[in-house]
């Protein structure tokens, strides 16, 4: 019948969906964010300028504000 065989199709893309799924997931959960992909030189440059920056910016953060007049 044909029916009988429909259990197994499921079964199989189910476990096909999971394959990526989990390892997505725990990237994600891991590392906070999506896992990169297709990343060049460029794309690493800018993180690493990024990084710098925010560095940067941290290490300047007290922020120097007058006296607050209302």
């Amino acid at each position: 019948m044909p029916y009988e065989s429909l259990p197994p199709f499921i079964i199989m893309g189910t476990m096909l969906a999971l394959m990526g799924a989990i390892p997505s997931f725990l990237h994600k959960t891991v590392y906070g964010k999506p896992k990169p992909v297709m990343q060049d030189a460029f794309d690493y440059a800018l993180a690493e300028r990024d990084r710098r920056v925010l560095e940067e910016a941290h290490v300047e953060s007290p922020i120097k504000h007058g006296p607050i007049s209302t």
